[in-house]
């Protein structure tokens, strides 16, 4: 039998793609013509005021653990959906058409509250997907602290699907948490059931199995998914209550309705049904034409595939499956006993005789040649619930029987492979096709990357923190923990999985934490600035001819975004902007002191400033630099460094000027850095002190470039019209206030005396820190390290100091 509907009226389904097409050919023209112009989208940060998220609920497994010493860690997999707010125009002509054409006139078509229901049924098939965006889980663990997860970044469809574990030991079977999407309140949230490897599991079809939909008439979909209010089945919720009471089973709801249709359905389980996790069909987005092909076409295929994955999760639970006979429910369910008899218990099939033109569905050859091969104990086809009311008992009672010592059940001890003609598909329906070049396996294959790591992390010694708090509220309460026990981070599809040889603090990254660092994350490893060895590389480029930029075993070094975790651990994600190679003629630790403090100086240079590299290496820009507070900073070192390299700056030798707070350190920066002018600052500067006078006493003219290290005080005294040219630029790198209150970071207005102020925000940029790992293999740029600490040491030197295998620069 196909597993392609005869629909009753096919003529309805070509006109609803009609007027979708028509509705949507405006402004799909202009996405397909930016897809053509525009570059790939940059991976970005859902946003609570530009983006609707969906997190769906979930059922969490437990993998085994690699040693019987060792506690089974619990994984779940997590979907979110992420759209973009107001990215509809509207649709009242849509809606009114819809009515027509699926019989809504007089009365009922014109009535406000019906449009009303079809208007807010519709709108997810309508919205514009937000793809390449990041969002952070937060879930609230039994042993009161907090796990915080990276979850994306969605794709071009807007959905993210990944795997995340979670380790702790207090977590049981039937254990029940809610998760929230940071930053979101609590608007935005997901339910997760843990369930053990043992005990039941039910299998559900969903439309006219416990949901009445009619999903062998066009015109029947239509009207029950987006005109009428949802009713269960009669009967069904009490079988249902029946089954969990009597089995206490974990419960997957297994659809062939697209993902449009989750907040729908999931309002209709909840009033009715036992809480699981709905797993749904992924559609054509912004396509609500595909909404019958997604009940109708290849269900078979689709089912098997999801029972697959099921099976993947919980091999050892006994199963019962439950379906209905207007799709191939019963074939599904038949190949998927084959496949795994040990697994499949009871096959329940409901005949649908509510519904006309079932007559071949119905038919009772049918159902033998669906179960042809089955034993007729595990099947049964019923019409009213009340007929397999009596067969839970037996179910529990021949599990009894079957979980004795006389009579245990074999399981296999691992997975047998699926059949070669299987297509394998992901939870969203993409096919699982051998990548064209593997990532890269110098090391061994099998590298061991435990559950749990070594790691510090600040955490607050209350709840206190919360999205309610003041950004500028201090955490007085904030203290360090030192963790052997923490959750090893699980990279998503772009990250690079990177072994930590060194992290690096710098007295900035510490005093500068209240802009960079993310003011509510609980828990947030510290030190950004790192040297390591990559372990795994990035799911998306096992599909590219090349492979991944950097493979398996590169030692690489890199600058983390602050909005996510840092290197103060075992181990540590990062994308691909964030790294670089590590020179080869320095070490790990320093290394790791350079990314930070080095990208600082070169985006005052370049980016802030304005210089182009290809200027200056050809001499076009003669350049007048000061640098204030220079031999106590470590940008200010590296900006030193930068404007006397020879490969940066070829023809042309910038003039330097450089300020230190003790006269003793003149001459040390004269021949450590060939500085062309030294400047007594001690620091706080005295009252009488005039920066702009001794510019003028000593006939220098005004400089291009302030680079202030100092802060407060100096940088207002940067300003002076006898410091500073006309059009030069003044950037500090310690102190935000009164960069911010001169030319605010959004502030479009002219500069005030043509001059621009601004707080360097350091962000990662691998491109050049690839050009600076260049610097350092020539010897023109190098790290300083002060002294070297194990990770477990690190504690006793926060809050004043931040340490890793730590790096003090």
């Amino acid at each position: 039998m196909s597993s392609d509907t005869n629909l009753k009226d096919p003529t309805v389904l070509h006109k609803v793609a009609r007027v979708v097409h028509a509705w949507k050919r405006e402004s799909s023209m202009l996405q397909m013509v930016t897809s053509f112009i525009s570059k790939p989208p940059s991976i970005q940060t859902a946003d609570a005021r530009q983006h609707t998220v969906w997190l769906f609920d979930n059922t969490a497994y437990q993998v085994p653990a690699p040693t019987a010493s060792r506690q089974a860690s619990w994984h779940a997999e997590v979907v979110a959906c992420a759209f973009r707010k107001n990215s509809r125009r509207d649709i009242t002509k849509l809606v009114a058409m819809i009515a027509d054409l699926i019989g809504l006139d007089g009365e009922m078509g014109t009535d406000k509250e019906t449009r009303h229901r079809i208007t807010e049924r519709l709108q997810p098939f309508l919205f514009h997907t937000a793809s390449a965006h990041l969002m952070t889980l937060e879930t609230p663990l039994p042993n009161s602290t907090i796990q915080m997860q990276k979850i994306g970044p969605t794709d071009e469809s807007g959905i993210s699907s990944q795997t995340i574990s979670a380790n702790s030991k207090h977590i049981t079977d039937g254990t029940k948490i809610r998760s929230y999407l940071r930053g979101w309140g609590n608007q935005v949230f997901m339910d997760t059931i843990f369930a053990g490897p043992e005990g039941w599991l039910v299998i559900s079809d969903i439309d006219d199995t416990i949901k009445y939909t009619k999903t062998s008439e066009t015109t029947g979909i239509l009207r029950t998914t987006f005109v009428e209010d949802p009713k269960p089945i009669a009967g069904m919720p009490q079988l249902y209550a029946h089954i969990q009471n009597q089995l206490v089973p974990a419960w997957f709801y297994v659809s062939a309705s697209p993902y449009n249709l989750y907040p729908f359905l999931h309002g209709f389980l909840d009033a009715y049904f036992s809480p699981g996790t709905m797993i749904l069909r992924d559609s054509s987005w912004l396509d609500i034409s595909e909404l019958v092909k997604s009940f109708t076409v290849n269900t078979h295929e689709y089912k098997v595939d999801r029972g697959e994955k099921i099976y993947g999760w919980f091999p050892k639970r006994q199963v019962l499956c439950i379906g209905d006979s207007t799709q191939q429910d019963p074939e599904a369910y038949a190949e998927l006993y084959k496949r795994h008899p040990h697994w499949i218990q009871a096959i329940w099939i409901r005949k649908v005789t509510d519904v006309p033109h079932l007559d071949e569905q119905n038919s009772p050859e049918r159902f033998k040649t669906a179960f042809a091969g089955i034993p007729e104990h595990v099947w049964r086809v019923f019409e009213q619930p009340a007929e397999v009311h009596h067969l839970v008992a037996e179910l529990k009672s021949s599990s009894r029987q079957a979980q004795s010592p006389k009579q245990g059940l074999v399981y296999p001890q691992k997975l047998p492979p699926p059949p070669k003609d299987l297509i394998s598909r992901s939870l969203l329906g993409y096919v699982n096709m051998r990548p064209a070049k593997p990532q890269s396996t110098t090391m061994d294959e099998q590298t061991f990357v435990p559950p749990t790591m070594r790691a510090l992390y600040f955490s607050p010694a209350s709840t206190a923190v919360t999205d309610h708090t003041s950004m500028d509220e201090p955490r007085t309460d904030s203290h360090v923990k030192f963790d052997t026990d923490f959750q090893t981070p699980i990279p998503s599809g772009n990250d690079y999985l990177v072994k930590v040889q060194a992290a690096a603090f710098s007295h900035d990254e510490l005093r500068l934490s209240n802009i960079l660092n993310p003011s509510k994350s609980i828990p947030q490893i510290p030190l950004h600035s790192f040297c390591g060895t990559v372990i795994s590389t990035p799911e998306k480029d096992h599909w590219n001819p090349d492979g991944p930029k950097f493979k398996v075993d590169d030692a690489v070094f890199g600058l983390i975004k602050h909005t996510r975790d840092g290197a103060a651990a075992d181990y540590v994600i990062v994308s691909e902007d964030e790294l670089a190679y590590k020179p080869k003629n320095i070490s790990a630790a320093e290394a790791a002191t350079i990314p930070m403090p080095a990208l600082t100086a070169w985006e005052a240079l370049f980016k802030y400033a304005g210089l182009d590299t290809a200027d200056v290496k050809q001499g076009r820009q003669q350049l007048r630099v000061l640098i204030t507070n220079a031999r106590n900073n470590e940008i200010a070192t590296q900006a030193l460094q930068l404007l006397r390299s020879h490969k940066l700056f070829p023809h042309s030798r910038p003039w330097i000027c450089a300020t230190c707070d003790a006269e003793d350190q003149e001459d040390y920066l004269r021949k450590g850095y060939d500085v062309d002018a030294t400047i007594y600052a001690p620091l706080p500067l005295p009252h009488d002190y005039d920066l702009g006078s001794i510019f003028r006493k000593n006939r220098w003219d005004p400089v291009d470039v302030v680079l202030d290290c100092a802060g407060q005080e100096m940088f207002e005294q940067a300003h002076s019209p006898k410091v500073i040219k006309e059009h030069g630029a003044v950037l500090t790198a310690v102190d935000s206030t009164p960069a911010e209150a001169r030319n605010p970071l959004d502030d479009d207005e002219p500069r005030k005396d043509g001059v621009l102020s601004r707080f360097i925000l350091v962000s990662p940029n691998g491109e050049a820190l690839s050009q600076i790992s260049e610097l350092v293999e020539a010897d023109e740029v190098r790290g300083r390290v002060e002294s070297i600490k194990d990770l477990v040491d690190g504690r006793r030197s926060i809050p004043l100091r931040v340490t890793n295998d730590m790096v003090e620069e």
